[in-house]
């Protein structure tokens, strides 16, 4: 239930950005929450049935918040490698940036096709940041994802951008590269680390030998740093 309301919450927030129509829509549900139960009554049973059936309407409506035109559509129409709406960062509307490559082989990878560093990438870092120049008044922060974005030489550089546009940022890394995510920290929001398995086995879920100790390094970092953060983990009875 509370990341239904987390979603309701975040299309509401869009809405009363956009403005416009949408703005109208958000405007006629707080009329609405605020009229009917003066009109129903004080049987808390019957608005409890009430409130349901309303938070099940508004979800199916919410998605109308972000207007469909072209000049006013707030999503990327990528698959994963620019920027997407989503709540990954905790609290924040975020857009968030996939990054291709990574060096860790885990079995159970959902982004695969960004594992390769090869890869041609589908937008280049010029078209993400006129992509944020025009949501500044929609979004609160970027987010860096990946594959694994400190393997790109050119981060420090993009939070820097994105932090001069008035964005907060966050960062996603699995940990591999402790020296470069210290050095990173002083351009970080939120850091979301993910601790991919027990120390004992983590370098043989990687496939990368010395994983595990460069992980408690990142992880030793982050704890002393003073910046916000979430370790996050995959759970598995096997693990």
């Amino acid at each position: 239930m509370t990341a239904f309301l987390a979603v309701i919450g975040r299309d509401l927030r869009l809405g009363v950005r956009v403005g416009g129509e949408a703005l109208t829509l958000v405007l006629f549900f707080v009329m609405v929450g605020v009229i009917v139960p003066f009109a129903i009554g004080p049987d808390s049973a019957t608005l409890r049935r009430l409130a349901f059936c309303a938070l099940l309407l508004l979800a199916a409506l919410c998605p109308g918040l972000a207007r469909a035109d072209d000049k006013a559509k707030i999503f990327a129409t990528s698959e994963k490698g620019f920027a997407r709406l989503v709540l990954d960062f905790p609290g924040r509307l975020a857009a968030v940036v996939f990054c291709q490559g990574c060096p860790w082989r885990c079995g159970y990878c959902h982004n695969p096709e960004l594992l390769d560093a090869a890869a041609p990438t589908a937008f280049a870092w010029e078209d993400v940041l006129a992509f944020l120049c025009q949501r500044r008044d929609l979004l609160d922060a970027v987010v860096f994802s990946g594959g694994e974005p400190t393997l790109q030489a050119g981060l420090p550089t993009a939070l820097a951008q994105a932090r001069a546009l008035g964005y907060r940022t966050a960062l996603h890394t699995g940990g591999m590269y402790p020296a470069r995510l210290t050095a990173l920290l002083k351009l970080l929001d939120w850091v979301g680390l993910d601790i991919k398995a027990s120390w004992a086995r983590l370098d043989a879920l990687t496939r990368s030998s010395g994983s595990a100790a460069r992980v408690r390094d990142s992880l030793e970092a982050l704890l002393t740093s003073g910046v916000s953060y979430e370790c996050r983990t995959t759970w598995a009875e096997r693990l």
